[in-house]
C-alpha cells in the first residue's frame, strides 16, 4: 500500500473524518473499528472513555482512580460524538446530535459528582465537536456551515461560547483539526508532515484568543517523526507521538515521549495504535487509549507525573470486563 494513503500518514483533520466514515460504515454493518475516545478530569481521579461514538451503539464509560471500584456506564445523550472533562469538578462536556436531520448538534454538560441529574445544554449549533474549556464557564468548540454540502467547502471553524451562550469566531477558517492544545492566551495544532515531507518538521498553527497572545514554539522543538503532540497548558509538559518505524514500509507503531522543558524520557509498554490522549491542565496525570493494532481492541492506560520529573511515576493499563 502506498504510505500516504495510510491513516497514520494523513493529517489530523483527514483521519478524524475518515475515523467518522468508518464509524459510519461500522452502523451500517460493515467492519467495526474499536475507536476509543478517552479523557482524564483536571483532578486526574476519573477517566471518561467513549466507544462507538455517534452511533446508536456507544458507550460512556467512567472509572474513579481512587478507588476499587470498576468501570461504569452511565447513560449519555444518545449519538454523543465528542467527550472532553472541563476544568471545574467532575463536569464532562460532550458535543451529540439530534437522530434526524438537520444535523445540529448540542454541547452539554454532565456533572459526573450528580450522575441522576439530566445533562445541562449549553449552546446548539451545527456539527459541534471536540469542546474543551479555555476558562470557567468559557468552551471552544468546533461547529461548521449548514450549507458546506451544499457548497462542497469545508465550511468549519472554531468558536468560543461564554457563560451566557456569547459567541466568539477564534482562528482562521477551515481548520477542522481536533481539539488544540490551549496554552497561556492562545492555542496550537500541529500537523505533521509525514507522507508529504518526511524530511520536514512538523507544522504548528498557533493562534491567539481575542486580546491573548499566540504560543511561540518553534517547530523545530519536534523531531520529523512525530504525530502528535499534547501539551498542559503552560506547554511544560508535552507528550510526543511518533513513529518508530518510519522507513520500514510497514503497518505503522506509534510510541510516546515525554517532553518536560529540555529533557526527554521514554514511556515503557505504550507502543501500539492510540485513538485519543488527553493530559490534565497542570500535567500531573494523561489518559490514552492503546491498542497492539488498528482493529484491535482497545484498552485505557493512564499515566501520573511529579512536576519536576520527567519520568513517569506510574503507568496503569485498564481493560474493560466482559460483559
Amino acid at each position: 500500500m502506498d504510505k500516504k494513503l495510510r491513516l497514520g500518514h494523513l493529517p489530523i483533520w483527514l483521519g478524524s473524518l475518515l475515523l467518522a466514515l468508518m464509524g459510519t460504515l461500522s452502523a451500517c454493518g460493515k467492519q467495526e473499528i474499536p475507536v476509543l475516545h478517552t479523557t482524564i478530569s483536571a483532578d486526574g481521579q476519573i477517566v471518561a472513555t467513549l466507544l462507538h461514538a455517534g452511533t446508536d451503539k456507544q458507550q460512556l464509560r467512567v472509572r474513579n482512580l481512587g478507588t476499587a471500584n470498576s468501570w461504569h456506564t452511565l447513560q449519555a445523550p444518545p449519538l454523543t460524538q465528542s467527550i472532553r472533562f472541563g476544568l471545574q469538578g467532575h463536569e464532562l462536556l460532550l458535543t451529540h446530535r439530534r437522530p434526524t436531520p438537520p444535523k445540529f448538534t448540542y454541547l452539554s454538560k454532565l456533572d459526573l459528582d450528580q450522575p441522576d441529574k439530566a445533562p445541562q445544554r449549553i449552546y446548539e449549533a451545527y456539527e459541534l465537536a471536540f469542546p474543551v474549556e479555555v476558562s470557567p464557564g468559557q468552551v471552544l468548540v468546533r461547529t461548521g456551515d449548514s450549507h458546506q454540502q451544499e457548497t462542497f467547502s469545508t465550511g468549519v471553524y472554531w468558536i468560543v461560547v461564554g457563560p451566557e451562550k456569547q459567541i466568539q469566531k477564534v482562528g482562521p477558517e477551515s481548520m477542522p483539526y481536533a481539539a488544540p492544545n490551549i496554552v497561556g492566551s492562545g492555542f496550537f495544532w500541529m500537523e505533521d508532515q509525514i507522507g508529504i515531507n518526511d524530511e520536514a518538521h512538523p507544522k504548528l498553527h498557533q493562534f491567539a484568543f481575542p486580546g491573548g497572545k499566540a504560543p511561540d514554539i518553534p517547530a523545530e522543538t519536534f523531531e520529523k517523526n512525530t504525530f502528535n503532540v499534547i501539551c498542559d497548558r503552560r506547554a511544560d509538559r508535552c507528550l510526543r507521538q511518533y513513529i518508530t518505524n518510519l522507513r520500514k514500509g510497514e503497518p505503522f507503531i506509534y510510541d510516546v515521549e515525554v517532553m518536560l522543558g529540555s529533557e526527554r524520557c521514554q514511556v515503557r509498554g505504550v507502543a501500539g495504535i492510540s485513538d485519543d490522549v488527553s493530559i490534565t491542565p497542570d500535567g500531573k496525570a494523561s489518559v490514552m487509549s492503546l491498542a497492539s493494532a488498528y482493529g484491535n481492541p482497545r484498552h485505557v492506560v493512564v499515566m501520573q507525573f511529579r512536576s519536576n520529573q520527567c519520568e513517569a511515576i506510574s503507568v496503569q493499563h485498564f481493560n474493560f470486563e466482559e460483559k
